[in-house]
């Protein structure tokens, strides 16, 4: 640096002129025994109950100078300009521009100055924009929100890449670093920013808290999520209108999976599965039965919680014993609901040789329970198996070849599976829904505990991740989320949850299960127009406070002098009146490992690139079909006039019918006719002992018999006439004496 030229006769002058400046500004920063050094750019840091506003007067430089490089005092050491004053002359006609350039900026620089934030503290004087209209025109909120450094460092994507190296170990340093984004990253929204807006993205192991009432961006953040999401898809919905806009874009990666057992939109669904398929472990039965009692609400019953125990153990019973025999759900509700199957599953349970044990010692503890306590059981297992009423809810749980849905096949593929319900409260699919998403958590964990890399490193994670989209999740499958979080991101599982308010979340889960959903999730995001004070309270306490700078306190020392002390005062961040007025399709956005939040616009799909090619080629899907029209019973009004039941038949007994199979006996003979005594037989003769030689008997006549001339009478019951009847030698009278029955025993010819 050369010595500065002075022309002129007043050289000498100005040298003193600016050491006499610079010395006075010294001494007039000295405040309570302390020197302020420096400035802004150096010198000793000051406490804040130390800083006094500078009065100190502007330092000038009256000289007269012709060219060379210029010096200014301007309450800091002695700085020299950028270069010599004659290389201004060589910009020529870009001066002008450069010129209305230096002043625009300082023009920004004073607004920023003016409504800005001030750096970390901002001084409240005059007014200010409010954060509302500062997220409509994309500056920074306020005062504590995020700074693009931070919004770099905890929402960009560098936070993403760092989980991505363990997280996803498929991912080489290239493909994080300059390979496509959503493998390893959610992208939420945009912060504020006019040329350039930051991204908010979570990362693969940040669970994901959606409040907003409807209609403000839900639908369409959930949409971009899932079509942007890099391995298999789990979506759950009370709408059709998530399948039309995403089921093209998803065929793009694999096979779309529809369970729309009630119809709801317009694809029909296309997939089937059998609860009781795999239900041979008692341990995988045990499990869905668990999972579809407690998603199935036990309202009105005292003590639910001994009848959703008493009803999970005897469901999981009924189920493997289904299984064992190759049945299905029919044959479960079947054996619930009809007293005359009971001894069913006991049979198969008792003769299956590789059967549980401890599902028959449940049975028949069910059937030696008291009356009233078995109909307790059995009215609580009629209401989680009300779905069975739904003839297309039958037909899918219960088909007549296959049902078996390969869990592990789907998730090493990037296929998507849609759970879809209507709106009503009642609907009776949450117990399905919820026991096939707690069996696809189970069989991810365990291939997550097996999954090696190409290397041959094994990880306890699905790479890519399983992705489930909760739209609705308390309504749709209330699976228990609370319990999920503690090991979901280890295992490779994304987890996506909106709702509408808070008191839904506490109905479904219960206090502390809402307590402990709201502390496990990583990224909380509250939409605009949430009026719940619960959810307000909430979020602005977790925010948290900030110091901001009022109007300086004025006194007079004893020489009457004016000082002035600066007050700081704490405040809010970000207060339950401005998080109340969000504007529409911004969202205020806290991660839990950042040190403050940010206001973002809501990504929606709509604005994807990938979706408007999408509609520019005409929506297609393939392999789908509407949802037919559902076939309804006619109406006959000749049933209003009820007609008797025709007699049952009669029930023949065991004793009834071996008699009926017992041959006619034939009918007893007639007595001989009256007539006189028979004569006494003469006794038989004595054996006479056989002489030496054998003598032969003289030969004795004959003696007549009566029983010679009775001939052999007709039938019982013929029709043929007694008189008519050949007797003989004795005639018609005497052959049938009147008065006679057969019936009655008579003794001699009396």
């Amino acid at each position: 640096m050369s010595n500065p030229e002075i022309v002129g006769t007043g050289a000498a002058e100005i040298r003193s002129e600016l050491t006499v400046s610079a010395t006075t500004m010294t001494n007039r920063a000295k405040v309570g025994g302390a020197v302020v050094g420096g400035g802004r750019w150096g010198g000793d840091r000051v406490r804040d109950d130390e800083r006094t506003p500078s009065r100190t007067g502007s330092a000038g430089l009256r000289a007269r100078w012709s060219g060379g490089t210029m010096y200014a005092a301007a309450g800091a050491p002695l700085l020299p300009l950028a270069g010599p004053l004659h290389d201004l002359a060589r910009l020529g006609p870009v001066a002008p521009a450069l010129g209305a350039g230096v002043v625009a900026a300082a023009a920004a620089a004073g607004a920023m100055q003016r409504f800005g934030s001030g750096g970390q503290r901002r001084r409240r004087r005059g007014r200010s924009l409010s954060p509302r209209t500062r997220a409509k025109m994309r500056l920074r909120p306020g005062h504590g929100f995020a700074t693009r450094g931070q919004l770099y460092r905890q929402y960009g994507r560098w936070p993403a890449r760092r989980i991505a190296r363990y997280g996803r170990p498929s991912l080489s340093r290239r493909d994080r670093w300059f390979g496509q984004w959503p493998e390893y990253a959610a992208l939420h929204g945009r912060a504020q920013g006019l040329l350039h807006r930051w991204g908010v993205y979570s990362t693969f192991e940040d669970l994901v808290l959606f409040i907003a009432p409807p209609q403000e961006g839900k639908s369409q953040h959930a949409a971009a999520s899932i079509v942007r999401a890099p391995g298999p898809v789990v979506v759950t919905s009370i709408r059709g209108d998530l399948i039309r806009d995403t089921a093209g874009l998803r065929q793009q990666r694999g096979y779309t999976w529809i369970f729309n057992p009630e119809g709801v939109g317009s694809y029909a669904g296309n997939m089937r599965w059998n609860p009781v398929a795999g239900c041979e472990d008692v341990m995988t039965a045990v499990r869905r039965a668990g999972y579809m009692v407690e998603a199935s609400e036990a309202r009105g019953l005292s003590d639910a919680a001994f009848w959703e125990d008493m009803a999970s153990m005897t469901l999981a019973s009924f189920m493997h014993a289904a299984a064992l025999m190759g049945g299905n759900m029919s044959n479960v509700y079947t054996w619930i609901m009809d007293p005359g199957e009971a001894e069913h599953p006991i049979y198969v349970l008792s003769d299956h040789r590789q059967a549980a044990p401890v599902t028959l010692q449940v049975l028949r503890h069910l059937y030696a329970m008291p009356d009233k306590t078995r109909e307790g059981v059995i009215t609580t297992l009629s209401r989680v198996l009300r779905f069975m009423i739904h003839p297309e809810m039958t037909q899918i749980l219960c088909p007549q070849v296959g049902g078996a849905f390969d869990f592990a096949e789907f998730l090493r593929s990037k296929d998507t599976v849609y759970l879809v319900s209507s709106t009503d409260g009642t609907a009776p699919t949450a117990p399905v829904f919820s026991a096939f998403l707690a069996e696809l958590a189970a069989v991810s964990n365990q291939l997550g505990n097996k999954y090696k890399t190409t290397d041959g490193r094994v990880i306890s994670r699905l790479d890519p991740p399983l992705t489930i989209v909760g739209d609705e999740l308390g309504n749709t499958a209330p699976i228990p989320v609370d319990q999920w979080a503690s090991w979901s991101a280890g295992s490779g599982i994304v987890i996506f949850m909106y709702f509408q308010t808070w008191s839904r979340i506490q109905e479904r889960w219960g206090h502390h299960g809402a307590e402990a959903l709201w502390g496990s999730s990583k990224m909380k995001i509250i939409g605009a127009g949430v009026t719940e004070t619960a959810v307000l309270e909430r979020m602005s306490k977790l925010i948290g406070k900030t110091d901001v700078r009022e109007p300086d306190e004025i006194t007079y020392d004893s020489r009457g002098r004016q000082v002035k002390r600066p007050r700081w005062t704490e405040v809010d961040i970000a207060p339950v009146a401005d998080i109340r007025a969000i504007p529409s399709g911004k969202a205020l956005v806290l991660r839990s490992t950042a040190s403050a939040p940010t206001i973002i616009t809501l990504t929606a799909l709509r604005r994807l690139r990938e979706f408007k090619r999408w509609v520019k080629a005409g929506r297609p899907v393939e392999g789908l079909v509407d949802v037919p029209e559902r076939e309804l019973p006619t109406v006959r009004p000749e049933l209003a006039v009820p007609r008797p039941a025709p007699a049952p038949e009669p029930v023949i007994d065991e004793v009834s019918a071996r008699r009926a199979r017992r041959p006619s006996a034939a009918p007893p003979l007639p007595l001989p006719p009256r007539g006189p005594a028979e004569p006494p037989r003469p006794a038989p003769p004595r054996p006479v002992p056989a002489p030496a030689e054998p003598v032969e008997p003289p030969a004795a006549p004959p003696v007549p018999s009566p029983w010679s001339t009775i001939s052999t009478p007709a039938p019982f019951g013929d029709a043929t006439d007694a008189g008519d009847v050949e007797t003989g030698e004795q005639d018609g009278a005497d052959a049938i004496p009147p008065g006679f029955s057969p019936f009655h025993r008579r003794v001699g010819g009396a």
